[in-house]
C-alpha cells in the first residue's frame, strides 16, 4: 500500500523483498520501470503522491515529469509517542502513537492542496475508479478499495479501515514575517548582511 519497505526501499527497484541498501532511493521513475503496477501498485501511497514521469499528457517525457515537478512538496514524517499517552515512554505501545507530518512548499494549492485532492483522495487517480489512497485517504462516501495489479488476475482488498486519523494542522508562513522585515531593512538601508 505504501509503494516502498520497511527500510524506505521503493518496489519499483525491490519489487520481491526489502533490500536496505535502497532505503534512501529515490532516483526512479515509474512510466519504463513499471507502467503497468505490477512492482508497484498503481494506487499506492508513494506513486500517487509523487507520480513522477507516469502523467498524462504525454507520461515517460520531459513534459510528464515538468508537471509533476509543479507539484512537487518537501515532506517528511517524525514519528512520536509510544508510551502511556503522556509521554511516558514504557515501550509496550499502549499510549498514544502518530507521526507528524511536515511539508514545505511555496504555493499552498498548487503543491499541498492539489495533492491531497488531486492524487490521494481521487478514487479515479492513474485510471483507477474506486480506490483513493489506501493510507491517508479519507472514507468520506465511498468504501475503500485497494488494487494490487497481477497477471493473470488482480487481488482487491475491500472495505480498509481508516489508517489515519488527523488531529489537527496548520499551515505556517517561512521564513516568518519578522525575518522577512529584518531583511528588507537591510536592502532599504544600502547596507549588505
Amino acid at each position: 500500500m505504501m509503494g516502498r519497505w520497511p527500510s524506505g526501499a521503493p518496489l519499483v527497484h525491490a519489487p520481491l523483498r526489502d533490500d536496505p541498501s535502497l532505503g534512501s532511493d529515490n532516483d526512479f521513475g515509474y512510466f519504463a520501470a513499471d507502467p503497468d503496477g505490477l512492482s508497484c501498485p498503481l494506487g499506492a501511497h508513494v506513486r500517487r503522491a509523487n507520480p513522477r514521469d507516469s502523467l498524462d499528457p504525454q507520461p515517460g517525457s520531459a513534459r510528464s515529469v515538468a508537471i509533476g515537478r509543479r507539484h512537487r512538496i518537501l515532506r517528511r514524517g517524525r514519528a512520536y509517542g509510544d508510551g502511556d499517552g503522556n509521554g511516558n515512554g514504557d515501550g509496550n505501545g499502549d499510549g498514544d502513537r502518530g507521526l507528524h507530518f511536515l511539508c514545505l512548499g511555496a504555493n499552498i494549492s498548487r503543491q499541498f492542496e492539489f495533492i491531497q485532492h488531486t492524487w490521494l483522495n481521487n478514487a479515479h487517480f492513474n485510471g483507477l475508479y474506486d480506490g483513493p489512497d489506501p493510507v491517508v485517504a479519507a472514507r468520506q462516501n465511498h468504501d475503500a478499495t485497494f488494487t494490487v495489479q497481477a497477471r493473470p488476475v488482480r487481488t482487491r482488498y475491500r472495505d480498509l479501515p481508516q489508517f489515519v486519523s488527523v488531529q489537527g494542522g496548520a499551515y505556517f508562513f517561512l521564513p516568518g514575517l519578522q525575518a522577512l522585515r529584518y531583511l528588507c531593512e537591510g536592502t532599504r538601508s544600502g547596507g549588505h548582511r
